[in-house]
This record gives C-alpha cells, structure tokens and sequence, in this order.
C-alpha cells in the first residue's frame, strides 16, 4: 500500500514563495515563533510534486478538499482548498483523510471518497489496509 501525505494549511499570501523562503523566525516565546513559522502553510510547488505521485492509495492533508463546509450539517462557507481538488483530480488515491476541522464528515470528492478526521476526544478511524475500508471508533 502507498501512502502520501501533505501538511500544512493554506494561505494565499504565502502560496507562490518557495518552501526554501517559507520565513522562520524567532520570538520571544515558543508561541510566537509557532505563529510566526510560515513554513506551516502549503505552497505551490509542495501541490506540484503530489500532483507528479501515482499509485497512491491513500492520501493524507491537513486541508479539506471543495466543496467543504466546516460547521455541522453541511452549513457555513466552503472552507475547502481548491488546490486539494487539483491533487485528488490528477492522483487518484483510493481515499482521501483530512484533518484541520475536527469534526468527522464523510463525501466523494473528484471520485475520491474524503473522510474528515474527528478530534481523538470524539472519535478515531481504523483504516483496514487490504480494501481501505474505515471502521470509525467512538472514544
């Protein structure tokens, strides 16, 4: 089974600088210097090697794909990343997981089933390896 993976959340500001430019600076706690990390976004050319990945069966990010919306029963803005949309559109991993929103929601995306990760107080998913089945586990 092949596995991939992309971290981060997306900013637009930030998308089109190389990962090598992504700032790192140093605060006056570890706090500030987390907010102040750049690195933690997702840009262009990170989107461009996961569009080159074949044969991947499952694909992880932290960001949601299009259509997205973050509140429960399907309300609120599309909070979804189109740029997510364009890796699942050219991949074709067999399942998509995501994170970031903390609530466990379940769509077909670009043909792709995308499974939303609950927060771990609330929920975890066993992936079985040989049919990418999920069997969804309350905590």
């Amino acid at each position: 089974m092949e596995v991939a993976g992309l971290g981060g959340t997306f900013a637009p500001t930030w998308y089109e600088t190389p990962a090598e430019d992504l700032p790192h600076p140093k605060k006056g706690s570890a706090k500030a210097t987390e907010l102040a990390d750049k690195r933690r976004h997702v840009v262009r050319e990170e989107v461009e090697v996961c569009k080159a990945l074949r044969g991947v069966d499952v694909f992880m990010t932290h960001e949601a794909a299009k259509p997205f919306r973050a509140f429960p029963g399907g309300k609120g803005p599309d909070a979804g990343k189109a740029q997510i949309n364009d890796i699942l559109r050219v991949m074709r991993p067999s399942l998509h997981l995501f994170g970031h929103h903390h609530r466990f929601s379940e769509q077909t995306i670009e043909g792709i089933r995308s499974v939303g990760l609950d927060l771990v107080t609330r929920s975890y998913l066993l992936v079985h390896a040989a049919t990418l089945e999920i069997d969804r586990r309350e905590t």
